[in-house]
């Protein structure tokens, strides 16, 4: 299989997998990213689109590790949950997937700069409460909840602000299902368009026309050995058609033969010269 095929295989896969189920999800993605992997060092288009394809769904596939939050902290997780429904904190789909998607073409030729910018944003915004609280905690608890005290808000050790954030991130990761599944279908369209330009480009190539140009070195004062008599480019296939590499010589014992690339592939490789 060419790295066209693999990498739309993969994206096509991984796009399949994730909507109609598969038994083992994590050991096929892991071993879709590790054709991927060595494959994406080629810079080819269409694997770059099939690596942040198969990897946005690995995203949405992300177990996050969570345990109950600790009761005296409940009241500080419902300052955490009010912070990201806040105007201008909030995100709707569309703004992560305008987001994520700018990511991309920013960074068009860095798959894997694409998925990590996409997970530590994710990281990012998860923890953007805990940074922007934590400047003055005491004055954040009194724009939450007027004359609030610290014995009711307390402010979480570490552990229990990372679980706090890890429970929201959980929920996002789900709400982001279908921005993922957008995501991995829009690459795998653009991996299609990719590879038929690749594919195009490469019957250019095998299309294009190459003369091979024969030319008798014939001595001062005589006259050409060849003249009159007829090429032939050998050995030829069994299936090819003789006559197509055959050319009669002119009357200085030259001529010229032409055919595409794609030619000689196709009848074994003609490349000795003879004359009959």
């Amino acid at each position: 299989m060419t790295v066209l095929g693999v990498s739309t295989a993969c994206a096509q896969f991984a796009y399949d997998a994730y909507n109609y189920g598969l038994d083992s999800k994590e050991a096929s993605f892991s071993g879709m990213k590790a054709v991927l992997n060595l494959s994406v060092s080629l810079a080819n288009a269409p694997i770059q689109l099939a690596y942040v394809g198969v990897g946005v769904i690995d995203l949405a596939l992300t177990d996050v590790s969570t345990f109950a939050v600790s009761h005296k902290y409940k009241s500080t997780k419902n300052m955490y949950d009010a912070y990201y429904r806040r105007s201008g904190i909030k995100r709707n789909s569309i703004d992560w997937l305008k987001l994520f998607e700018k990511m991309y073409k920013d960074n068009k030729n860095e798959p894997e700069k694409v998925l990590e910018l996409m997970q530590a944003e994710i990281d990012r915004y998860v923890q953007e409460y805990w940074t922007v609280a934590g400047t003055d905690w005491e004055s954040w608890i009194d724009t939450y909840y007027k004359n609030g005290k610290l014995s009711k808000y307390p402010w979480p050790q570490e552990k229990d602000r990372n679980n706090i954030s890890n429970i929201y991130k959980s929920e996002l990761y789900e709400y982001l299902g279908n921005v993922f599944r957008r995501i991995s279908r829009n690459m795998y369209l653009d991996s299609l368009i990719e590879r038929q330009k690749d594919f195009q480009k490469l019957a250019d190539i095998y299309n294009r026309k190459f003369s091979l140009v024969i030319r008798e070195d014939v001595p001062s004062g005589k006259s050409p050995t060849w003249a009159g008599y007829y090429a032939r480019l050998a050995p030829i296939s069994k299936n090819a058609d003789a006559s197509s590499w055959i050319g009669k010589l002119n009357e200085n014992g030259g001529g010229k033969m032409s055919f595409t690339l794609l030619a000689p592939s196709n009848c074994r490789f003609p490349h000795e010269t003879g004359a009959v």
